[in-house]
């Protein structure tokens, strides 16, 4: 046999095996990518993760606890219960009757023989209130006693906002660290699954690079999550008045009892007759309308009654006795021709004025607030019901489907990594939503008030000034986790 032919012999062999090598190469490549997978993959469980969502923390300081720890030790309360305790001094003080006076009046003393022609006269004095001025002014301050009361109250209410929107936003944190952590456990796992895959060569370096930036990406979103929860309760612990109470886990579901079906118009309703804000804003209004009629009773002028008893020294020309004892009598009242009380009648009006636009001002104020925060809430609500209703059953599904396929060699393990991670993805989002929808509850069954509760709670100083509640808070500062508090001017 030829070179030639030799040659063409073994170029014919080689072209017709060459194809059976290739193929059993490549079987034995993914062979050895499937059983480094299925190393990777036997411990998955066969329900699949479980969700952060559905678990419960049991153990960990309560709301109610919280709650009535703050209304023990928030300073604002204090604060509060002493305006209150002002108030009734002051309603006190107005129905007290004017003291009299006494004293001693000496007259005609000569330095040269001070007993022969003096008077020594003991005296008393008393003033007489008429017109119902009296009457009138406890009623001007029985209605700033009233306002002192629902203020003491909006306070307390005030300081259960603060509680309650620090509670979620701790709960709502404590999940999204739960969640973050096992993000950031299936993203280093997916690293060492792409670096199995890599020394296979069943993956590129690209992708290697890809899982490790996503990792770490992963660890230092939990580690956010971790400090964000931190500062919450910090801030938790300051307004439930012990600063230095140690970080513990609040307990509690994402499936609190505040999360319920409002009825708009009843809702709007309940807020407009009994909110603090529109209790205040009528108190004050009656209260002008009081100080309008002290005004017009101080045109009323009062009686003076002045009297006294004592001895004269001074002698009779006829027969030298001394003139002895002997009394005197004073009726006295003003006469209001030049000063009627007209400008304090007029400013006493114009307070009533005020005061029924302030009513009207306030509810206004209060329809509109109310409008944003139910439509924000309703927002978050019907957010919150499509996450748990509609996205992650389905997210949950794919996983399933994907874990079914792999073990079935149906799908590669990194597919299931991808679908448990938008599982996990999606549970975040869920923890998010509800804890923004809790925030809005709150401010909604807390007549729109503030939740600054460390914020020094208001005080009746001036008996003329118009007292105006805090305002509400915006619904896009509660959506951002930010407590803004607020004054109505």
């Amino acid at each position: 046999m030829t070179r030639t032919t030799l040659t063409l012999f073994f170029f014919i062999l080689f072209a017709v095996f060459q194809p059976v090598f290739a193929q059993h190469q490549h079987e034995e490549q993914e062979q050895q990518t499937e059983e480094t997978m299925q190393h990777e993959g036997h411990q998955m469980k066969e329900e699949g993760p479980a969700q952060v969502s559905e678990e419960e923390f049991r153990t960990g300081i309560t709301l109610q606890l919280l709650e009535e720890m703050a209304l023990k030790n928030n300073p604002t309360v204090a604060q509060a219960e002493a305006a209150l305790r002002a108030a009734r001094g002051r309603l006190q003080q107005a129905g007290l009757y004017p003291n009299p006076v006494i004293g001693y009046m000496g007259e005609e003393i000569a330095f040269r023989d001070p007993g022969n022609t003096s008077e020594h006269m003991f005296f008393a004095e008393q003033q007489i209130l008429l017109g119902g001025k009296i009457g009138k002014a406890k009623k001007v301050f029985g209605n700033e006693l009233r306002q002192a009361e629902i203020l003491n109250e909006q306070q307390k209410t005030i300081l259960l906002n603060g509680v309650r929107a620090a509670y979620f936003q701790v709960l709502g944190f404590q999940y999204q660290v739960e969640a973050r952590r096992r993000l950031a456990a299936l993203a280093r796992e997916a690293v060492q699954i792409t670096s199995e895959l890599l020394n296979v060569g069943a993956a590129d370096q690209p992708d290697f690079l890809e899982a490790e930036i996503e990792a770490h990406a992963a660890e230092l979103g939990a580690e956010e999550a971790e400090n964000e929860r931190l500062h919450r309760w910090k801030g938790l612990a300051a307004i439930i008045g012990n600063s230095e109470l140690p970080v513990q886990t609040v307990a509690g579901s994402l499936r609190p009892e505040i999360l319920k079906e409002f009825d708009i118009n009843q809702q709007l309703g309940n807020l407009l007759q009994k909110s603090p804000q529109v209790l205040t804003a009528e108190a004050q209004l009656k209260r002008a309308e009081a100080a309008v009629a002290l005004a017009k009773a101080q045109r009323v002028p009062d009686l003076r009654l002045r009297g006294g008893v004592g001895y004269n020294f001074e002698q009779f020309e006829n027969t030298n006795e001394e003139v002895g004892w002997e009394s005197f009598v004073e009726v006295g009242i003003p006469l209001p021709i030049f000063n009627r009380n007209q400008g304090n009648i007029a400013v006493a009006k114009a307070a009533v004025d005020r005061a029924k636009q302030e009513l009207i001002r306030v509810r206004l104020a209060l329809t509109s607030q109310f409008s944003d925060v139910t439509a924000q809430y309703n927002i978050q609500k019907t957010k919150m019901e499509r996450y748990r209703s509609d996205l992650l059953p389905r997210a949950r599904k794919a996983y399933q489907l994907y874990l079914n396929s792999f073990r079935q060699m149906g799908a590669a393990y990194p597919q299931v990594l991808i679908a448990q991670r938008n599982l996990y993805q999606l549970e975040v989002d869920y923890i998010d939503s509800v804890t923004r929808a809790s925030l809005l509850a709150t401010q909604l069954q807390g007549f729109l008030l503030s939740n600054d509760a460390l914020q020094a709670p208001i005080f009746i100083v001036s008996p003329e000034e118009s007292m105006v509640t805090r305002s509400i808070v915006s619904p896009e500062a509660e959506l951002e986790f930010i407590d803004i508090p607020g004054r109505a001017e």
